[in-house]
């Protein structure tokens, strides 16, 4: 959250290209990752578990996946014309349309 009103102080001009995924696909993969990396060693249930009842600045793997935040946070300060949004599925599915898109947004 600070980094974000850091930036819009610093530089108020800047365009954003916020790329957001499947919440659950992102958390599974976020998961895994930790795993290959040793950083975890509980199930991908227990960690949901877990962060469900009690969050903390570890298990983030719901939390990163509610963009309704972040993107409020950027929305505040930032007006719509410096924000584009762009879905992984989408650019996945329809890549030379996205690029299109994001190079005339740029």
């Amino acid at each position: 959250p600070k980094a974000v009103k850091r930036i819009a102080e610093i530089i108020p001009t800047v365009n954003w290209i916020y790329m957001l995924r499947n919440p659950v696909t992102r958390a599974h993969s976020h998961y895994w990752h930790r795993q290959r990396g040793g950083t975890e060693t509980r199930t991908f249930m227990e960690v949901l578990q877990q962060e469900s009842q009690h969050p903390s600045a570890k298990d983030f793997l719901l939390q990163e996946g509610c963009y309704a935040q972040h993107l409020q946070r950027l929305q505040s300060l930032f007006p719509p014309e410096q924000i584009l949004l762009v879905f992984l599925e989408d650019f996945k599915t329809a890549e030379e349309h996205q690029m299109e898109r994001t190079h005339e947004f740029l």
